[in-house]
């Protein structure tokens, strides 16, 4: 290994979290397992996993990053979704996390609490990584695996001055086989040499898991778009509210497995203006985005056929390395579909 300085990467995993019955008293109690690499991010420096509530609502995403000696734990909510309070737990076996006979998390004794936020739509905390025997400044180390909590509770304005509220976790495995719903996370952490990242280019499309439907099975009488000859997705009809979609880069003819989750596509639809927000995984850069919202579950070219190529939809913009992107999209009416593409750099 180099002898220069080194920094930490991320090489982040949704662990399998192996949960037993004690013999000893009956309840359920949590071990320290071995994590399953369900996904390795190489030298990533993040992993972003979905913020969910009520158990199957997505309300945003917790996103884990490196920088220096801290291990920040990032809470983003979208869709109208806002942050009340979070709670959150880090540490290097389950069966440290504050917890009840059973097992069910005791959020109050989480180490880090943010106290009343108010309606916010983010927020950051930042875990020193020194006290786990970490440093920035080391020429080398040992992986360490963490294991992650993240609580948070959550609301939506539902009118007349009235929220909806919902109790929200970063979406890993079971924490216990009864009583709570908690879920958690692990994140295990090694070293790489310090040299500039290098990105390579792919294409990246939204996917809505409930509507998202592939160019290639789109029945539209066009031999091209069901040949497959460009993949991606439509998603819709849309009716009015708000959406969290995932965006995937490199998920050939629409194989997730394929993929890599590089961000979230958010949407608030009125019935006739829509807000749709790219916003990335820490490590991902935007290049380019186009975006089409319409009638028909295409746009269509100067010829008036059906096109899926991004050169060809009504609104586009060019980036240089952004994290971020918007549009408003106006004079819409009833149902919509949409198609959001992009041009992803992801560091090699």
């Amino acid at each position: 290994m180099s002898s220069s300085r080194w920094n930490f990467r991320t090489v982040l995993t949704v662990a399998l979290l192996a949960v037993a019955t004690a013999c000893s008293d009956g309840k359920d109690s949590i071990l320290a397992p071995e994590p399953e690499l369900a996904l390795q991010v190489g030298a990533i420096n993040s992993f972003s996993t979905d913020l969910m509530a009520g158990q199957s609502t997505l309300v945003g995403s917790v996103n884990a990053t490196v920088v220096g000696d801290y291990l920040q734990i990032t809470y983003s909510t979208a869709g109208g979704w806002e942050l009340m309070e979070t709670h959150l737990w880090v540490g290097t076996q389950w069966s440290q996390m504050p917890q009840t006979r059973t097992g069910n998390p005791r959020i109050g004794n989480f180490p880090y609490g943010s106290g009343i936020l108010s309606g916010a739509t983010t927020y950051t905390v930042s875990v020193d990584l020194t006290t786990f025997g970490l440093s920035s400044t080391m020429t080398q180390c040992q992986p360490l695996t963490l294991f992650v909590a993240a609580h948070s509770a959550v609301r939506k304005d539902a009118g007349s001055g009235t929220y909806q509220s919902e109790t929200a976790w970063g979406k890993g495995q079971p924490l216990v086989q009864r009583g709570s719903w908690a879920e958690g996370f692990a994140v295990t952490i090694s070293c790489y040499d310090d040299h500039p990242l290098e990105y390579r280019y792919e294409t990246a499309f939204g996917f809505g898991s409930d509507v998202g439907v592939c160019f290639s099975d789109l029945d539209l009488g066009d031999e091209e778009i069901r040949n497959g000859a460009r993949w991606g997705w439509s998603n819709g009809p849309l009716s009015v509210g708000s959406y969290i979609f995932q965006l995937y880069a490199g998920a050939g003819q629409c194989d997730l497995s394929k993929g890599v989750n590089v961000g979230t596509l958010s949407i608030d639809y009125d019935g006739q203006t829509a807000q749709v927000t790219y916003l990335m995984v820490t490590g991902f850069v935007l290049d380019e985005t186009h975006l089409y919202m319409g009638e028909e579950p295409l746009p269509r070219d100067k010829m008036g056929d059906y096109t899926v190529a991004p050169g060809q939809y009504p609104a586009q913009h060019d980036l240089t390395m952004a994290t971020t992107d918007s549009y408003t999209i106006t004079g819409l009416s009833g149902s919509v579909y949409l198609v959001a593409h992009a041009v992803v750099g992801l560091p090699n």
